[in-house]
C-alpha cells in the first residue's frame, strides 16, 4: 500500500477548491430560485472551511472537486421521486451510483484475491455476506438512505491510507478491550497484541488491514474458561502473523 502524504495546500489547490465550492453553491441557489419547492429535495450547500479541513490528501481534493463540479451538469438538479415517495435529485442518484460502483469493485477484487465464493444456497458466512453484491436498484432507497450513503462513502473514499489503518486499528482495539478489559490477567496479552499491530502498521499497512479482517472474531464471552480459550486463540494468531 503506497504511503500518501498530507496535502500541503498550494495556491492552485486552494483556488480549485474555492471555485468548486462556489460553483456548487451557486448551482443550488439558481435551482432554488427557479422552483419554490426546491428546498424539499435539494441537497445542502457546502462550507469551504469545513471541506478544506476534511481533505488530507491530493487524491481527496481531486475526488471532492470532481464531485462538486458534477452538480453543474445539465438537469443534474432535477427532482426524481423514489419508490417510498421521497424526492432526490438526479445528481444525488448519480453520485450514489459512482460511489456504489467503487465500493462494489473493491469488494469484487477482495473476494477474488481471497478466494471468497458466494454460496449457491443459504446465507453463507459473515465474510461472504460482507463481500456479496448489492443489487438493490437506487429507486428502492429513500432519500435519507441515499444521502447517508453518499456522505459515508465519500468520507471513506477520501481517507488517506494512514487514516484507514488508524480506523481499523481503533475499532479492533476497542472491540478487544470491550471483551477482555476489566480482567487484569489479560492486560499483558492485550499489550502484546497492540505492539504487534503497531509494528505491522509501520512495516506493511496493507498486510495489517488484511490481518485484522482475517483475525479470530471478538465476541462477548461470559465464562472464564471460554474467555481464556478465546484470548489464547487471538494471541496465538497475532504472534503468528507478527512473526511472518
Amino acid at each position: 500500500m503506497r504511503r500518501e502524504y498530507r496535502i500541503s495546500w498550494n495556491d492552485n489547490q486552494l483556488k480549485k477548491l474555492k471555485s468548486a465550492v462556489r460553483r456548487y453553491n451557486n448551482a443550488l441557489r439558481r435551482a432554488a430560485k427557479a422552483d419554490p419547492l426546491a428546498h424539499i429535495y435539494l441537497p445542502q450547500e457546502v462550507s469551504y472551511k469545513e471541506l478544506k479541513s476534511s481533505i488530507t490528501t491530493a487524491r481527496a481534493l481531486k475526488n471532492t472537486v470532481n464531485r462538486l463540479t458534477r452538480v453543474t451538469r445539465p438537469k443534474a438538479l432535477e427532482p426524481v421521486q423514489q419508490q417510498d415517495g421521497s424526492i432526490v435529485t438526479r445528481y444525488e442518484r448519480h453520485e450514489y451510483a459512482v460511489l456504489k460502483s467503487v465500493r462494489e469493485r473493491k469488494k469484487s477484487m477482495r473476494a477474488k484475491a481471497e478466494g471468497v465464493v458466494q454460496p449457491t444456497a443459504g446465507a453463507g458466512n459473515l465474510k461472504q455476506a460482507a463481500l456479496s453484491r448489492d443489487t438493490r436498484p437506487v429507486s428502492t432507497l429513500g432519500a435519507g438512505a441515499i444521502r447517508r450513503f453518499i456522505e459515508t462513502q465519500s468520507r471513506l473514499l477520501n481517507m488517506s491510507n494512514e487514516e484507514q489503518v488508524r480506523r481499523y486499528y481503533t475499532n479492533y482495539m476497542k472491540a478487544l478491550w470491550s471483551v477482555f478489559g476489566g480482567f487484569p490477567e489479560y492486560d499483558a496479552d492485550i499489550e502484546r497484541i497492540q505492539e504487534t499491530i503497531l509494528a505491522m502498521a509501520r512495516d506493511d499497512w496493507k498486510a495489517l488491514v488484511k490481518a485484522i479482517e482475517d483475525s479470530p472474531s471478538i465476541s462477548y464471552i461470559y465464562g472464564p474458561e471460554e474467555r481464556e480459550a478465546k484470548m489464547k486463540k487471538i494471541l496465538g494468531y497475532w504472534m503468528n502473523v507478527g512473526a511472518v
